[in-house]
């Protein structure tokens, strides 16, 4: 995120880091290393995603409004160049957003077999 934001509020002033594609796969890969543990049993629930997710769409709405109110001054560098560092803000953050939406995906479909599991076993003991 701060990365990021020194690419947005410099107006080009640093190179592009095209960070995106290692931060994206870190994450993917911490969420489903999350999510194997919590199939296992051994975690409890947490809330901590969710901020995470409000914390980038938060940051995006926030950057698109400066740049909005400031006549698009961030969307060119210095020199008049049209710069991408919004839109790649942007794609990021709806990533982001879906692997969360993988998760919570994946949650329910364990609580739902859970569910199944505990009403067969029941059913069964009938």
């Amino acid at each position: 995120m701060v990365i990021k934001l020194a690419e947005f509020f410099s107006r080009g002033a640093f190179a592009p880091t095209k960070i995106e594609l290692f931060y994206l796969g870190v994450l993917v890969i911490y969420s489903l290393h999350k999510e194997m543990v919590r199939w296992l049993g051994e975690r409890k629930v947490e809330r901590q995603g969710e901020c995470f997710v409000y914390i980038w769409v938060g940051l995006t709405t926030a950057l698109y409004l400066i740049n909005f109110f400031t006549n698009n001054y961030f969307s060119f560098s210095s020199a008049g160049e049209p710069l991408v560092v919004l839109m790649d803000i942007s794609l990021l953050t709806v990533q982001v957003l879906a692997v969360f939406i993988i998760t919570r995906i994946l949650k329910l479909s364990r609580v739902i077999l859970t569910r199944k599991n505990i009403f067969n076993k029941l059913s069964q003991n009938e």
